[in-house]
């Protein structure tokens, strides 16, 4: 591993057999709990703009803007030629499919693989596979089935692409500034998110659905040629007899089960994912139903909320919050989102637009705090099969609330649904405010590893 070099912690047999609580440590020194060794990891002189992190940032600014105005072009196109929105919904879902079912196995495959080389061969089957696209529409002999299967393919790759992004950065950015890096990779999204979709409908009706799938496609290449120009660390591999396949998929799940932080931290996403996004859903036919909004000002509303991202990631990347105040932020950006989005419903038209960005800022000083967490307390080794089952968890319950809140909408009026969500999602919150073990998880800097690894 990449942190091989530096002490650890040992734990004698006999503190095996004391009773203890599920989890203790402080941020100062090192503690042991549950059989976990915690190492800590002496801050680095770096800075964040390293020539590494330059170019993983300008690359994926790159393929991200070609991304957004693909998935608007292609909506449109597929639209055009067959007058169908089931098509089309069915073609986007295609490309979450595999997420649900792969999501565990991906993981893996991160860990045990070269993470830069990775991430480029993502980014060249990506590209390759739009170029068909692009080319198959210049000729005029694009299909739909073509579609389906670079839906499929495209969303094959995002599964191991992403895992293996968010388990790098923490190989070439000092662990001290995990927090700043997370915001501006957020910044990054939500930025070429807006442009993307502000750009896409003028250039598709300026350069048609053919040119856009091409520069697409070229934009993935761009990132990988950006990528493999990156100087990683060189990874120590740990002793012992190289482990089979399941026996690391067998590993991981028995990390995050031994990781008593770390499963409450899942099992919050997974009931937070469940609740919210089968409520968020809702706003489309809140604002179809009621007088007054439509389709053009859900889509301000929704241009408020991204903007509200972007000065959150920006605001985040700007302050300085100490390991020991995470918690508080966090769950201070949980409490006010769900607050506000308790009332949204119920509020005119102009009253939802700043409501709104507000609710975009706390969601992004959450999603900072959450993906720097992981990256500092899960050892390099274990990132990817950690990523992959928290992927698997949450992707696989979208589906299920989004069919349920469609159904319960057929018989209960839809404010009261988006009220009823959310403030659920707030008592449901209530036992990980309290729970000090969680709280901790939260506001550790220190990595995690499991002295019994490779004994199943």
């Amino acid at each position: 591993m990449i942190f091989a070099s530096f002490p650890k912690v040992t734990v004698s047999d006999s503190q095996f057999h004391q009773p203890r609580p599920l989890f203790a440590f402080n941020t100062m020194r090192a503690e042991v709990d549950s059989g976990i060794r915690l190492r800590e990891k002496p801050a680095s002189a770096e800075t964040l703009w390293s020539r590494n992190f330059v170019l993983l940032l300008q690359g994926h600014l790159v393929s991200q803007l070609g991304d957004k105005i693909y998935q608007v072009v292609l909506a449109f196109w597929i639209l055009s030629a067959t007058n169908s929105t089931a098509i089309m919904g069915s073609i986007m879902a295609s490309a979450m499919l595999p997420a649900i079912f792969v999501s565990p196995f991906a993981g893996i495959v991160v860990d045990r693989m070269n993470k830069k080389w990775l991430i480029v061969a993502m980014d060249v089957v990506r590209g390759v596979c739009v170029l068909c696209v692009a080319l198959a529409a210049l000729l005029g002999g694009l299909e739909i089935w073509m579609i389906f299967v670079a839906a499929i393919v495209i969303g094959l790759c995002d599964v191991f692409f992403n895992p293996a992004v968010n388990a790098l950065i923490p190989s070439i950015v000092p662990r001290t500034l995990l927090t700043k890096a997370n915001s501006f990779r957020g910044m990054t999204d939500t930025g070429t998110s807006v442009l993307g979709n502000m750009l896409a409908g003028f250039l598709y009706q300026w350069l048609g659905a053919p040119l856009l799938f091409l520069f697409n496609g070229f934009s993935y290449l761009v990132s990988a040629a950006s990528e493999t120009f990156l100087q990683l660390p060189e990874k120590i591999k740990p002793d012992g007899v190289r482990t089979s396949f399941m026996q690391d998929l067998k590993g991981g799940i028995r990390f995050v089960w031994h990781f008593v932080g770390l499963r409450c931290h899942i099992l919050f996403f997974a009931l937070i994912t469940f609740v919210s996004v089968g409520t968020l859903i809702l706003l489309v036919p809140l604002f179809h139903q009621s007088e007054g909004l439509g389709p053009a000002r859900y889509g301000l509303v929704l241009g408020s909320l991204t903007a509200g991202m972007f000065s959150g990631f920006a605001l985040t990347a700007m302050l300085h919050i100490k390991s020991s105040h995470r918690s508080r932020y966090f769950f201070t950006s949980i409490y006010g989102a769900l607050a506000l989005m308790a009332v949204f419903p119920h509020l005119m038209f102009y009253a939802m637009i700043p409501l709104m960005f507000v609710v975009g800022i706390f969601t992004a000083h959450m999603h900072v705090i959450v993906n720097s967490v992981i990256q500092l307390v899960v050892p390099e080794g274990d990132r990817g099969k950690v990523l992959g089952l928290m992927g698997a968890v949450i992707l696989s319950l979208t589906p299920v609330a989004m069919l349920l809140s469609g159904m319960l909408a057929e018989v209960i009026p839809v404010t009261v649904l988006i009220s009823g969500g959310f403030i659920l999602s707030a008592f449901l919150v209530m036992p990980f405010l309290l729970l000090r073990t969680y709280r901790l998880f939260l506001n550790t800097d220190s990595e995690y590893e499991d002295p019994n690894a490779g004994g199943f």
